[in-house]
């Protein structure tokens, strides 16, 4: 995945190993266009990345075996939104 963030011009994430609690990792992704993007359906940032994922992989079906292959390496997950203040 971070290859085609990179290609479609968006940092690569962040990985943090956690010291206690229920989860072993967090991911944090940041969003270019921040809350924004989650106002439209189609934000520039993830349909880069899309495009890019499909030139990295070589078809939707591809594309899709990954993230299936992807999913079932992970037991549970929860999503967060945040922001910070300069």
């Amino acid at each position: 995945y971070i290859p085609a963030r990179q290609a479609a011009s968006l940092p690569a994430p962040t990985i943090h190993w956690m010291m206690d609690g229920a989860w072993d990792l967090m991911v944090v992704s940041e969003m270019p266009n921040g809350l924004g993007a989650l106002d439209s359906h189609n934000p520039p940032g993830v349909v880069a990345f899309r495009e890019a994922m499909l030139a990295q992989e070589g078809s939707e079906e591809a594309v899709t075996a990954l993230n299936t292959e992807m999913d079932g390496l992970v037991e549970a997950s929860q999503r967060y939104y945040s922001h910070t203040h300069p």
